[in-house]
């Protein structure tokens, strides 16, 4: 008779997946039977059915672990040998059936990156595959490993971090405080997003509670231009400089503003001010108007006409401030589509994306990702190179957690 796990390993290692007892993957099989004879809440095996990509199964207890499991994966995995982390529901193959049987809720698929997508001829790309396997194992090992030493998920929720996000960020939106705060407490005691990533939520907390000089002090505290910026801590920021300096939003469309201080202030944000602005919010490109004026960015006006009021924007043009003779000019976003593979372009584009606004960051990492192969294993053969590279990585995982809710 055979036991649950020899039903598992019968059911998922036949059809489009099958492998024989004779089979050099047999090693596949073996695999799995020891993965699945482990304890644990987090399981995988590893399939390669034909005519698609080689793919690790990653089976989770219940359907809130599998959440956070595909958010922890897609900051671990190694991104040049595989896609991000997927969840699915129902069968995308037969042999698939029998995952269903045992784990209702779905599971998650990691598929190595295919021969297509490398570029490598079909002796390369087999050569590939085993290298791709060991680094996603490893990876997938440690991430296992380190819940398995310290769960993290709490037992009374069964919110996942993505549905609070999306119930913070509503509440921003509708200018409720109150609910605002019970989603920011729960988030923060959740131990599955990143600092960054809580940092935005705070500075947007803080900018609902109109706590500007808080706000400026956590910026000098978690050193903000150092990493990737997001938009809710650039409008945190301009809301904090702008009404330190004058009283109200009836004070600021009336220009009773005190300039010289505004000045000082926005002097110390001038490269965050000076990354060229893509904001939803009119609110946002009238408070950037004011500081860009002030700073006396160049082209500023033509950046803001369509977003504010012209006779507004007239208005500011014919102010004196009297301070900043100097012009400042307005950094562009890298374009890459001009932009050659080549090794010192790439390092290049790695060392600009530490500190690229989050917008760009999807564009640049997918232009990373279309370097050959032999030039990323060489970048990534170098210690602070790898570093970046791996900080790339992290901020897009955070960046699809928060930025896709």
């Amino acid at each position: 008779m055979m036991t649950g796990i020899e039903s598992i390993l019968l059911g998922f290692f036949q059809g489009d997946n099958k492998i024989t007892p004779e089979s050099k993957y047999k090693n596949k099989v073996d695999l799995a039977k020891s993965v699945l004879l482990k304890p644990g809440k987090i399981k995988y095996m590893v399939g390669y059915p034909q005519s698609s990509d080689p793919t690790f199964y990653v089976l989770c207890e219940t359907e809130t672990l599998m959440e956070h499991t595909k958010d922890w994966l897609n900051c671990a995995l190694p991104r040049f040998c595989c896609k991000y982390a997927r969840p699915c529901k129902e069968a995308e193959y037969p042999f698939e059936s029998v995952l269903l049987e045992q784990w209702p809720h779905g599971f998650l698929k990691v598929a190595v990156w295919s021969q297509q997508h490398t570029q490598f001829d079909k002796d390369k790309y087999r050569k590939f595959i085993p290298y791709a396997f060991e680094q996603m194992q490893s990876a997938l090992e440690e991430m296992i490993s380190r819940f398995e030493s310290s769960p993290v998920i709490k037992q009374d929720s069964d919110k996942s971090i993505g549905m609070l996000i999306k119930g913070f960020i509503q509440a921003y939106k509708d200018n409720d405080l109150d609910l605002m705060e019970l989603h920011y407490r729960e988030i923060i005691s959740r131990d599955d997003l990143e600092r960054r990533n809580k940092d935005t939520l705070k500075f947007m907390f803080l900018e609902k509670e109109r706590k500007w000089s808080t706000i400026v002090c956590f910026a000098h505290e978690r050193n903000v231009m150092s990493q990737v910026i997001s938009s809710g801590v650039v409008t945190a920021i301009m809301n904090a400089l702008v009404y330190q300096s004058c009283e109200d939003e009836e004070a600021l469309k009336s220009f009773e503003i005190d300039w010289p201080s505004l000045y000082v202030s926005a002097q110390e944000f001038c490269p965050l001010l000076t990354i060229t602005p893509s904001f939803e919010a009119e609110s946002d490109w009238y408070l950037w108007a004011i500081l860009a004026y002030t700073l006396n960015i160049e082209g500023f006006a033509e950046k803001v006409g369509s977003y504010v009021d012209k006779a507004w924007l007239n208005s500011l043009l014919e102010r004196d401030t009297s301070i900043n003779a100097q012009k400042v000019m307005l950094v562009e976003v890298l374009d890459t589509s001009n932009l050659k593979h080549q090794e010192q372009t790439v390092s290049e584009v790695l060392n600009y994306a530490q500190t690229c606004h989050e917008s760009e960051l999807m564009s640049l990492y997918e232009w990373l990702e279309a370097s050959p192969v032999n030039i990323k294993l060489s970048i990534k053969a170098k210690v602070p190179l790898r570093r970046l590279w791996q900080q790339v990585e992290l901020n897009v995982a955070s960046f699809l957690v928060v930025g896709t809710v």
